[in-house]
């Protein structure tokens, strides 16, 4: 048996609270509004008035992180709008789901800025990495929507459905994947643009066009990306006007009460520890295993001693580490 002693542990705090607040020739485009699909023409547009800035925020897995669908979006944006001035806060990061984007909302996007568009995708790490059944989809992406429309009322949302090969499988038998149809489930209960790109991707292999071959894999070729980037500018389209008055949005009644639209991350310095706790960088070569680079980085609550405590205090129901 290996001795786990020799193995240190590395793992941020999570705290969820709970409070009501009620008040090149690309594919073709393919996105859900509120009620109906429809496809959309984009046209340039061009004000004659001074500079207007806007800011576009983008939660995600490394679908997001990486130089896919994000930077196309953006350089659509600043094409079809230049003389917007656009700021981007790029919170994408691998291997997270909704649970944690809920979480880390707040410090990885909203206190970087206020989004006058805000996307979110997080239906493939949902299902591939969480596993997560129908309430857990449910208190994670409502987490994150209830709180960006409690924190910025005017804000356009798009909600990104992504794909991966069991989703697009599911699609081309006519069947919707259960995370999806729970996260546009949650997207019309805020109001939400959807951006469906498994959908548009099986509705355009089933009419012989681009299809999974050409799509490649979840993290999406080049030609994937420019396929999933034209779903979202025509959701974005649908959504988004910088020079019109952006319209309050009121915030309806949690679906689920238990969501994690109050959650926050626990900073390290609030930790009580014993001696057997050390908050430093480990010495990440005696961890087998493959690690990503973005989570090696900076201090770490970690040990090797076993029964070694530490303790926190939060206001709220729930409490979770991650490691």
């Amino acid at each position: 048996m290996r001795d786990m002693r020799k193995i240190p542990i590395a793992f941020y705090i999570v705290v969820a609270s709970i409070s009501v607040c009620c008040a090149d020739d690309g594919p073709g485009t393919y996105f859900a509004p509120e009620s109906g699909t429809a496809n959309v023409v984009v046209q340039p547009k061009v004000n004659p008035n001074a500079k207007i800035r806007k800011t576009v925020a983008f939660l995600g897995g490394s679908i997001t992180e990486m130089h896919g669908y994000r930077p196309r979006v953006m350089a659509a944006l600043r094409k079809k709008y230049p003389d917007v001035d656009f700021t981007e806060i790029a919170a994408g990061i691998s291997s997270t789901c909704s649970d944690t984007g809920a979480f880390r909302l707040a410090e990885d996007v909203l206190a970087k800025g206020t989004p006058d568009l805000f996307f979110v995708e997080e239906s493939v790490n949902d299902d591939q990495d969480g596993h997560f059944d129908r309430v857990h989809a449910i208190r994670g992406m409502e987490g994150i929507l209830r709180r960006v429309r409690e924190k910025c009322p005017r804000c356009k949302i798009v909600v990104g459905l992504m794909v991966n090969r069991s989703q697009y499988e599911a699609r081309m038998s006519g069947k919707t994947p259960m995370i999806c149809e729970v996260h546009a489930e949650v997207a019309r209960h805020y109001g939400a643009t959807i951006a469906d790109v498994g959908a548009a991707l099986a509705a355009s292999a089933a009419s012989g066009g681009f299809s999974w071959t050409e799509y490649r894999d979840c993290h999406p070729s080049p030609s994937g990306c420019d396929f999933a980037a034209d779903v979202i500018m025509s959701a974005i389209d649908a959504a988004f006007d910088p020079y019109a008055e952006a319209k309050f949005n009121a915030l309806p009644h949690p679906m689920d009460e238990e969501s994690y639209f109050s959650g926050a991350v626990v900073p390290l310095e609030s930790v009580r520890i014993d001696g057997g706790w050390n908050v430093s960088q480990p010495d990440w070569s005696k961890v087998p295993g493959s690690k990503r680079a973005q989570f090696v980085q900076g201090d770490a609550l970690w040990s090797e001693t076993p029964g070694a405590e530490f303790a926190f205090s939060f206001r709220g129901t729930a409490a979770a580490s991650a490691g």
